[in-house]
């Protein structure tokens, strides 16, 4: 392996037009990354050193390839991660994933500064710290947000699980992903319970075995909140078409979703 490693260095040295660059990459990252390699800290920093030169002028496919050889690795130079962690999605998404040398202010500079696509892959590591778990919120993006709850090992804290809940009253979109997170606090599922659909009540109440007594003060709650902050919007359909039936009223939920959209005087009416 040391021999083959040698004839690729020497001509890469001798000039890289000598060997497609392409494949260079590609046969120096299958030769230096493969589990048989054994490489001691002075051939690894040559290793890096090739690769900071090649790295800007290579094919995307093989740019990707690099990508999940380093997103492997512990013992990769900060910048050249970086390097690739400023690729596009789909080459840096396996780095973005799944490599443990990016630290917290790594993943935040890179939420603040990239796009929803780099949102949405860091949200699917495999841990994630409360202070990454709240810049991903804040970049209020439904789609991130619901990704980041769908993640058993995101840390979220009751703080932000809270904002998360009260944010649900006027959002539908990733209420049932709140629903289902395993650190959601009985209290703040109670008050979850007013804002999400009969399907979604059923499962709350029988996972948390709430008392019929505490979901009704909580629903009486939510409904004297909602009639005075008398919210912005446009009605909910299903609650318009349910309080025009003629069928008892006893589902206090579409009255809520009314409610929520701020037109009041209809409902008095």
């Amino acid at each position: 392996m040391h021999k083959d490693l040698i004839d690729l260095i020497v001509n890469y040295k001798s000039g890289p037009n000598r060997l497609d660059k392409n494949s260079l990459t590609e046969q120096f990252c299958e030769l230096c990354f493969s589990g048989a390699a054994d490489l001691g800290s002075a051939e690894l920093e040559h290793v890096f050193g090739i690769l900071r030169a090649l790295i800007g002028n290579i094919e995307q496919h093989i740019r990707g390839k690099l990508a999940a050889f380093l997103s492997a690795r512990d013992d990769v130079p900060h910048d050249l991660l970086l390097l690739r962690e400023n690729d596009e999605v789909k080459v840096a998404y396996d780095i973005l994933v799944a490599s443990k040398l990016l630290s917290d202010g790594d993943l935040i500079e890179i939420i603040v500064n990239k796009a929803q696509q780099q949102h949405l892959a860091i949200t699917k590591r495999e841990t994630l710290s409360s202070d990454v778990s709240r810049t991903l919120v804040q970049t209020a993006g439904s789609a991130v947000i619901e990704s980041l709850l769908h993640n058993e090992g995101a840390e979220l804290g009751d703080d932000l699980l809270e904002e998360l809940v009260e944010s649900c009253r006027n959002k539908s979109d990733y209420r049932a992903a709140l629903a289902r997170r395993h650190d959601l606090p009985t209290s703040l599922a109670t008050r979850l319970y007013c804002w999400i659909s009969d399907a979604l009540r059923e499962y709350v109440a029988d996972r948390y075995e709430l008392e019929p007594a505490i979901l009704a003060d909580a629903i009486t709650s939510a409904l004297n909140q909602a009639m005075q902050e008398g919210i912005d919007g446009d009605p909910d359909p299903s609650a318009l078409t349910y309080f025009a039936s003629a069928e008892p009223k006893t589902d206090p939920g579409p009255l809520l979703r009314f409610l929520q959209s701020g037109v009041i005087f209809r409902f008095e009416q």
